[in-house]
């Protein structure tokens, strides 16, 4: 009876440790990481849909115009933007920069003319596979043309 007893308990022995080294050498599944730091792309603008339209029509003598240019700025690298500058260039003869707005909010406009603005991007992070994301609104204003044009491009 010991005899038996004793080999059926080394037989268990055994076939626990066989089955805990299968399960100690499968590779494990569940979330795998990403790889926020490969690839090549940074900061992503992109002119959304005629913001700036394709014509702007001149005002009469002594006003202006209001237009509005929106761009989605994206950040697809994986570190933050703590101090990036959006300058926009413009002919000012013909117009000029009146307001500007990240997601709603005013923005912080620097430079003669309000050509240029200062925002804040967060990177991708293993949490965050994308980067953040915003919608830039700039409030423009078309100035009246000379007297003796009828159009500029």
């Amino acid at each position: 009876m010991k005899k038996i007893t004793l080999a059926s308990a080394l037989i268990l022995l055994s076939l626990i440790s066989l089955f805990g080294c299968q399960t100690l050498f499968k590779p494990k599944s569940g979330v795998s990481e990403v790889e926020i730091y490969k690839g090549t792309e940074g900061i992503y603008l992109n002119f959304l849909q005629n913001a700036p339209p394709s014509q702007i029509f001149a005002p009469p003598e002594g006003q202006k115009s209001d237009f509005t240019i929106a761009v989605e700025i994206e950040n697809r690298g994986a570190y933050d933007v703590r101090e990036g500058y959006l300058v926009l260039g413009l002919e000012q003869n013909y117009m000029e920069a009146d307001q500007w707005q990240f997601e709603g909010k005013e923005a912080t406009q620097l430079g003669a003319g309000y050509q240029r603005a200062a925002y804040q991007l967060k990177g991708k992070s293993k949490i965050e596979s994308i980067g953040q994301k915003e919608i830039l609104t700039i409030t423009a204003k078309a100035l009246p043309l000379d007297k003796q044009s009828q159009t500029h491009t």
